[in-house]
């Protein structure tokens, strides 16, 4: 399947070659994507730029994956420094409009994992108010711990 992707990092990253060539893991991608922000004058948007283009990499390859099940997505990158707080929007499975909040965060402490569950029940009991209150489809990819992995939500 070939995907057209069109976040801007596509053209801003400094050398896509070091960056994805036989890149098969996220914590490569994230290691490679940390080397090259180095360089970069704002490094942590560099980052988030990249992880962004990766979301949107994830959400195109697997529309019809029921963890995901957003269709015809479109990246909402910043402009001029100014960031919408989405980052990108589609059509979700049950028709309505799906936006995606990507965020890039490493946490610097340890949860149990059953703070964890705790926390992310949280967050979808709120996201369900929200849900039923505007009608529009939010998705949370939640990794081993959400606190301490990238999470798109």
């Amino acid at each position: 399947m070939i995907v057209k992707l069109e976040h801007p990092f596509v053209f801003r990253c400094f050398d896509r070659n070091v960056l994805l060539q036989d890149c098969l893991k996220l914590n490569t991608f994230l290691n490679r994507l940390d080397k090259q922000s180095a360089k970069a004058p704002e490094p942590d948007n560099y980052k988030g730029d990249g992880f962004e283009l990766f979301a949107e990499c994830l959400v195109k390859l697997s529309p019809v994956d029921m963890r995901i099940g957003i269709l015809d997505y479109k990246p909402i990158p910043s402009t001029n420094n100014i960031d919408t707080g989405v980052d990108g929007i589609g059509i979700g499975i049950n028709g309505n409009p799906a936006t995606v909040q990507v965020k890039l965060r490493t946490a610097d402490w340890i949860l149990s994992a059953n703070q964890v569950i705790m926390i992310f029940l949280l967050i979808l009991k709120s996201l369900k108010k929200k849900m039923l209150k505007d009608g529009c489809q939010r998705s949370i990819y939640p990794q081993k711990s959400i606190l301490s992995h990238p999470t798109m939500i």
